[in-house]
């Protein structure tokens, strides 16, 4: 499924799109698209398990964050983009 389908029905649906592929940041800036939210994993190099991890980590301390959002997590920090 394209990108801009993905964000439209995640949009719909009310859902958060949790990726690795930084072209969803692309598509935001450019597009100004409508969105749930989405957050950017910057991992490389990590383990599902550690992604997993990481997602728990931010879920648990940043669920209000996340809603209608660009995050973008890298080297341990959360960036909010509203």
């Amino acid at each position: 499924m394209p990108d801009a389908e993905m964000l439209s029905m995640a949009f719909r649906e009310q859902r958060i799109i949790i990726t690795l592929d930084t072209d969803f940041g692309e598509l935001l800036y450019h597009s100004h698209q409508p969105h749930a939210g989405v957050l950017l994993l910057r991992l490389p190099g990590a383990t599902r398990d550690e992604r997993v991890q990481v997602v728990r980590e931010i879920v648990s301390r940043f669920a209000d964050h996340l809603p209608g959002n660009f995050c973008v997590y890298r080297r341990g920090r959360l960036r909010v983009r509203t």
